[in-house]
């Protein structure tokens, strides 16, 4: 029984120790760190591989949380997250297809929308300041680390699915 209800709440304990481990160095260190956008790599390969583990607010939850760390403009990352969510619910290969290269592709400009929507949004109702060198290192660092987070999710996820059966 206790083996079950913590394999099963792994995912969201996965998901809350990677948003919170990425966004530490910024408490500790200077505010212009290099940080690649993990946490959302790892949200959105888990609503790519298995989306209905998680509820809208689970994302909900996540988005905010991700928000309160690093940012000023609370609930961005949330309506993200449910779009998406909304997006692969209706259909399973808008997100993920069959050949890797166009799941890259489609990863590559999801992310760079939502750093646009992001940055900008930060940039009208705040008062941050940010390096554009630095935001595309994130945005390059993120893209190349993908693939590692996709098998890393699409494993344990394929793990789940075995023990849910």
């Amino acid at each position: 029984m206790l083996y079950q209800i913590l394999f099963n709440s792994f995912p969201y304990f996965f998901v809350f120790f990677f948003i919170f481990f990425e966004n530490v160095p910024i408490y500790f260190f200077d505010e212009k760190v290099i940080k690649p956008f993990i946490s959302f790599s790892i949200l959105y390969c888990w609503i790519c591989h298995d989306y209905s583990r998680f509820r809208p607010l689970w994302l909900l939850i996540f988005g905010v949380f991700c928000d309160l760390l690093q940012s000023e403009i609370v609930g961005l990352t949330s309506i993200f997250f449910l779009l998406l969510f909304h997006i692969q619910r209706k259909s399973d290969e808008v997100l993920v297809s069959s050949d890797f290269k166009e799941s890259w592709i489609k990863f590559s400009i999801i992310l760079t929308i939502y750093i646009f929507i992001y940055y900008l949004l930060n940039y009208i109702f705040s008062s941050i300041s940010f390096s554009t060198s630095n935001v595309f290192i994130c945005l390059v660092l993120t893209i190349l680390f993908f693939p590692i987070f996709f098998l890393i999710i699409d494993k344990l996820s394929n793990k789940f699915r075995k023990f849910d059966e």
